[in-house]
């Protein structure tokens, strides 16, 4: 993220590490209340996760 220039405005640090802690402790708390749910949700986000950066790096090869 830095080395495109991902932390030019204080702001959009601000938003990325708040919006990682707040989904942190969403997923906490819903693994407290359905852990089976929370694995298959997490499990989704990772399958979504790599799809899409497989799909960046073939329209990308140069950011290996």
């Amino acid at each position: 993220m830095a080395s495109r220039s991902g932390n030019r405005y204080w702001v959009d640090l601000f938003h990325a590490r708040h919006l990682v802690l707040f989904s942190y402790w969403l997923m906490f708390f819903y693994y407290l209340l359905s852990p089976s749910n929370a694995y298959d949700i997490n499990i989704k986000i990772e399958e979504h996760a790599y799809e899409t950066f497989a799909k960046y790096l073939t329209v990308n090869p140069s950011d290996q």
